[in-house]
């Protein structure tokens, strides 16, 4: 973060802690820093002291959906549509989250627990746990991965920039899942959007790297870090 920002913002509140205006270019501030739980506290206050702003509520719900909360980011575009119909991003956002949420509600009615997906910021996380083989205990994974495969597809179509694979709860992997890995990157995301995986165990990573996927594909340890990479790629990309 800049600090000479932050600490003439900080200037700001201290002499005029009550000031809707400060505490607005306070949370725009930290949303474009990524701070986004932060800047959900600086807007909430902001709408306490400024009469219910548009502004205040449009950044509310951009800070909710950078925190992965669409529900919470919805009631807040709805907010202000309900009041100014004619709100072009407010619109926009809402109808995206809309779509959104109903190409992931097919994955969560459908889909078994370990093969799961949100959007976190406009970035795809991928939620596996167990084992990524092509049969379980539980039964044929192949069809829950297609599903996955097209529910993917439809996100990128609505703005997505592109995804992470978190595999922190997967035990064990088969040449199954390494190719399907392969299959995204080549026909879904290419060079223009980020793929990147996050949180495998040892074994894993060395399995990994071992194969073409670390060569088309960054492997990193935690979830902040494969965002950040995914930003940085659609940024490079112009998305």
């Amino acid at each position: 973060m800049d600090d000479a920002t932050l600490a003439k913002l900080r200037e700001e509140l201290l002499a005029a802690p009550d000031d809707p205006h400060v505490h607005l270019r306070i949370a725009e501030y930290l949303y474009g820093q990524g701070g986004y739980e932060d800047a959900a506290a600086a807007a909430r206050r902001a709408l306490q002291l400024g009469h219910d702003w548009p502004e205040a509520r449009l950044l509310l719900g951009k800070a909710w959906m950078g925190q992965g909360c669409p529900s919470e980011a919805s009631f807040q575009f709805k907010q202000i549509l309900d009041r100014y119909p004619d709100h072009e991003e407010a619109a926009a956002h809402y109808e995206s989250l809309r779509r959104t949420t109903a190409a992931i509600e097919v994955i969560r009615r459908s889909n078994p627990p370990d093969l799961q997906l949100y959007v976190r910021n406009h970035v795809i996380v991928l939620r596996f746990s167990g084992m990524m083989a092509p049969y379980s205990e539980d039964g044929d994974y192949r069809e829950p991965f297609d599903r996955l495969t097209t529910a993917i597809a439809r996100l990128l179509t609505l703005g997505q920039i592109g995804c992470v694979v978190d595999l922190s709860r997967v035990h064990f992997v088969t040449s199954f899942f390494l190719s399907k890995l392969l299959e995204w990157r080549r026909k879904l995301f290419g060079d223009m959007r980020g793929l990147v995986i996050c949180g495998a165990r040892p074994e894993i990573r060395d399995l990994l790297t071992s194969t073409r996927v670390s060569r088309l594909m960054r492997i990193v340890d935690s979830l902040d870090d494969a965002m950040r990479i995914v930003r940085d790629v659609a940024e490079k990309n112009g998305r």
